[in-house]
């Protein structure tokens, strides 16, 4: 086995035949391991390490690293935002990889591949540990593989898993998958999992604490939101794959078009459904049945409300639906709604023309005999707006205009003072209480910004102010605020509310206009 060490300097460095054991030392360095069971120890600087053939180790050092390695190889980034790229085929021993501390990034080796080129076919033991982790596997298919972000706020982005384990732990993690199966948890914080499809069987979506995000567009999932206070989706799968959405404890809202099982679990739930075949169980706490968009109205097949309890506070509510065909009031006399009491059990029957002809079954609320009183058919009126938004004095935090639509900005305010737009919560809405940060966006993508407020409290950009060369062309622009129940713009989004911008250049200067 041949030891070679690189200098104080940058250095390049390559290993001979056998097993080698590398040290770059001081420096940025460059080392490749070629052939042999090789390690390379970076150590201080910038360094890039390549074990080439053979079951290699390679250990970053302190520095910002980029470790490469194949099959069998164990890669580890020690401190540093490191880069590591890891490829393979699956006849080999599965590749290690571990980013340690920092911000890391794992891509494949292929990424640079057309994306026709391009087939992973191997699995990957992969640990983020500290940091905020980017896992990025845009194209081909990882075969079974355990992936762990470990704590930070950690980003999987996966064409195709076909088996295994990704793990967020801790942090405010985010899942990107294409094409799941296999299990992903996001361990606690506010997390946001989004799969396009899943293999029936095998793939169970689960939140754990805290106010999560997950939805599933097609395939068979088992989706569970964990503690907290969950928001759940499932889209209608073309080969009748049925979901099961567990909301458990929390005010959860759950969504399916059809053909799946909702369970609200403890707390005061919100279940929407498309009226095709959906099961329907609130669980303890009042709980909100909803029939509106989802519905599609040229196939209604009854859902089965299981524990429809009105002692408990559960409501049933259809004025989506209704408002959708445009029934008028008094939907039942109308000919819209009707109901029939069976075995002791209610179906609510829907006609969508109004004729009172073709009535069909959205539900059967097991075990339950309601009247007509007993179903909400009214839409309520709108809620207040989550805020209050000003153009203000970015010195002094005092506001000099409120920003309503079509109200005009006298260019004098614009040539005058050096501004920021503050938003102000609007204790009058109930939903501003939990409301923990607000996203700004400009349509133009001029700007981004995400701020922590409390009730009434005042925001801007992360210094409080848009003065970091923030600017807005001449022509229409949109400026949309999302509120959101948690910090960094995670977890359940309870609101947007947008304002358009018309900026335009006269003699006298720059001139806003709110339209």
């Amino acid at each position: 086995m041949a030891t070679i060490r690189g200098t104080c300097g940058n250095d390049s460095i390559s290993g001979t035949p056998d097993d080698d054991v590398m040290f770059g030392l001081l420096g940025n360095d460059t080392l490749n391991g070629a052939d042999g069971n090789d390690i390379l120890l970076g150590e201080a600087g910038d360094d890039s390490l390549d074990g080439g053939v053979g079951i290699d180790t390679s250990v970053g050092g302190s520095g910002n690293d980029t470790l490469t390695g194949t099959n069998g190889d164990r890669l580890y980034g020690d401190s540093g935002n490191d880069t590591l790229i890891v490829g393979g085929d699956a006849e080999q021993p599965v590749l290690t990889a571990n980013g340690d501390d920092g911000n890391d990034t794992f891509i494949s080796a292929k990424a640079g591949n057309l994306p026709a080129e391009l087939d992973l076919n191997f699995g990957l033991n992969l640990a983020g540990n500290d940091g905020d982790d980017a896992f990025t596997f845009p194209f081909g298919a990882l075969q079974e593989s355990a992936i762990d972000g470990g704590s930070g706020n950690d980003h999987f982005t996966i064409r195709y898993m076909l088996g295994g384990v990704l793990a967020g732990s801790g942090g405010q993690d985010r899942f990107e998958i294409r094409n799941m199966a296999g299990v992903i948890s996001t361990g606690d914080g506010n997390d946001v999992i989004s799969v396009g499809a899943s293999k029936a069987g095998g793939t169970i979506l689960m939140g754990d604490d805290g106010e999560d995000v997950i939805s599933a567009i097609a395939g068979s999932s088992i989706i569970d939101g964990g503690a907290g206070n969950d928001h759940l989706s499932d889209g209608l799968d073309s080969f009748d794959l049925a979901s099961q959405l567990d909301g458990g404890a929390g005010d959860d809202e759950l969504s399916s078009p059809g053909r799946d099982l909702l369970l609200g679990g403890d707390g005061r739930d919100t279940l929407e459904s498309g009226a095709f075949a959906n099961t329907l169980t609130g669980g303890s706490g009042p709980d909100h049945f909803v029939y509106g968009p989802l519905v599609n109205l040229s196939s209604i097949r009854a859902d089965t409300i299981t524990d429809f309890n009105q002692a408990e506070g559960d409501v049933l509510d259809v004025s989506g639906l209704l408002e959708r065909v445009g029934a008028a009031n008094g939907p039942f006399a109308s000919g819209f709604l009707d109901l029939s009491v069976q075995d002791g059990s209610t179906l609510v029957l829907f006609d969508a023309d109004g004729g009172g002809d073709d009535f069909r079954a959205i539900a059967t609320l097991e075990n339950t005999i309601l009247a007509e009183n007993d179903i909400v058919t009214e839409s309520p009126p709108p809620p207040p707006s989550l805020g209050r938004y000003y153009l203000a004095d970015a010195d002094t935090d005092q506001p000099l205009i409120e920003l309503a639509n079509r109200s005009v900005i006298d260019p004098a305010v614009l040539a005058g003072h050096n501004l920021t737009i503050l938003t102000v919560l609007n204790k009058s809405n109930p939903d501003a209480l939990f409301t923990e940060s607000v996203r700004l966006n400009f349509d133009s993508g001029a700007a981004t910004r995400v701020e922590h407020v409390e009730p009434y409290a005042l925001f801007g950009d992360v210094d409080g102010d848009l003065r970091g060369g923030f600017g807005l062309n001449e022509g229409l622009h949109q400026i949309t605020f999302d509120f959101y129940g948690a910090p960094n713009a995670q977890g359940r989004l309870l609101g947007s509310e947008s304002l358009t911008l018309l900026v335009t250049f006269s003699a006298a200067g720059t001139e806003l206009l709110l339209i």
